[in-house]
């Protein structure tokens, strides 16, 4: 309320406002303000009110994936691009770009100018300024876990601080199917190669995985001659007619047992 107002003075009132996301995309916000009354008649009512509106700054970030669809070997890399558009109309300040990985992804490197170098990726990557048109190409390569399973997956994510009136292509992604692929190699040496009749001589295997993938449950298995009298065998192994049989838990890539 103002109480009273000397001829020719003005005063000032003031309003402060959020700035809310458009529902329906309007041109613009209208905020109307009107001399609702005054004890003293006033000859000119044209004047009584004012009017300013406001248009909301608006960008459509879009973000699109191209990836290498080929089975991935787990443990090896897997490779894709994201590429982030500013569809307008207006600039997309403080713009940022997620990358959000499956679990059985180990380490990501993401790459700015088509390869050339390649950085550790820490989420998120911060694009600045995108202009209406603009375009960037982020290049990835990753790394499977080894005991990577089934399938991987990755979720690219945009957004900047202005308003984005189409948020349905924020988002891209893909999945890729995973195989498994160890090398296997296995050694046998004996404690005696010419013993005498009637003593213990032990059995030495080694069995290696060389990668580039863990080994699930592998069987290992040794043919047991007549000539021998089985005692004992470690690891759990068990004779079955001429046979000595293993079964082993996971073998990670570089491990021996």
């Amino acid at each position: 309320t103002v109480n009273e107002l000397a001829s020719g003075a003005f005063t000032t009132l003031q309003i402060t406002a959020s700035v809310m996301p458009p529902a329906d995309l309007p041109d613009e916000y209208l905020n109307v303000a009107w001399i609702e009354h005054s004890d003293q008649y006033d000859p000119v009512t044209g004047n009584n009110r004012a009017e300013q509106g406001i248009t909301p700054k608006l960008a459509d970030l879009a973000v699109t994936a191209v990836c290498d669809t080929e089975p991935v070997v787990a443990g090896e890399t897997w490779s894709y691009m994201l590429t982030v558009e500013n569809l307008g109309p207006d600039d997309a300040t403080e713009a940022v770009l997620e990358h959000l990985p499956s679990a059985n992804i180990a380490q990501t490197q993401f790459s700015l100018d088509g390869g050339e170098s390649w950085t550790e990726w820490t989420s998120p990557l911060q694009l600045g300024t995108m202009e209406v048109g603009a375009s960037r190409d982020i290049h990835f390569v990753s790394v499977l876990h080894t005991s990577a399973l089934h399938e991987a997956s990755f979720l690219g994510r945009v957004y900047s601080e202005v308003y984005d009136p189409y948020q349905a292509n924020n988002e891209a992604g893909c999945r890729v199917e995973v195989e498994a692929l160890a090398d296997l190699s296995i050694q046998k040496t004996v404690s005696d190669s010419i013993p005498i009749a009637g003593t213990r001589i032990t059995y030495t295997i080694t069995v290696h995985n060389a990668g580039p993938s863990d080994a699930e449950r592998p069987i290992i298995s040794d043919r047991f001659p007549d000539e021998l009298r089985f005692i004992s065998a470690n690891h759990g192994g068990t004779k079955s007619g001429n046979y000595v049989t293993w079964y082993l838990d996971n073998l990670e890539v570089g491990d021996s047992i």
